[in-house]
């Protein structure tokens, strides 16, 4: 099974190229590894794998997603293979993605171009930011249902005589 599940913040914008008519978006994530038990006090590390994702998704990325977000991405390996002009291989991993998510609030610039994390909104709130052209990547809000005229369940709704009809007492 070839699946991958990450979930880090972007390393730089989103680089944006295309492919006749099909756009392609790159970017990398830091993902952080887990801390050692014998790593000194305050060491991190983290590992900055590439993730490319096409069409729809692309676009996507080039409008929402910016340096320094924290989303999910939900995809699978591919490695490659291609020959420099010298005739040297080079050999690449990337995950292709399926499917991108945001993972924290909106972020806001500070002005001087920090950005700076506002509480995360109502899942529904992310739908209304993303247009639905997007498909899987923009969820619709949920639909509110009416309050019910009548305060008390239907269930509750005993009569006074039930009580001797009871076939068991």
């Amino acid at each position: 099974m070839n699946v991958v599940l990450s979930s880090g913040r972007l390393t730089a914008d989103p680089r944006i190229s295309t492919s006749g008519d099909l756009m392609i978006a790159r970017y990398s994530l830091a993902l952080d590894r887990p801390v050692r038990k014998d790593a000194p006090e305050g060491t991190r590390t983290a590992d900055f794998p590439n993730y490319v994702v096409f069409g729809k998704g692309a676009e996507f990325a080039e409008k929402y997603l910016r340096k320094g977000m924290k989303i999910i991405v939900q995809g699978h390996l591919q490695t490659s293979v291609y020959q420099k002009d010298d005739g040297t291989n080079i050999y690449s991993t990337d995950v292709i993605v399926e499917r991108q998510e945001f993972a924290d609030g909106k972020r806001a610039e500070d002005g001087q171009g920090n950005a700076a994390t506002a509480p995360a909104p109502a899942p529904q709130q992310y739908a209304q930011q993303a247009p639905q052209q997007y498909g899987q990547y923009a969820q619709p809000a949920p639909q509110q249902r009416p309050a019910p005229q009548n305060a008390t369940p239907a269930w509750m709704n005993i009569a006074p005589d039930a009580e001797d009809n009871v076939p068991f007492a």
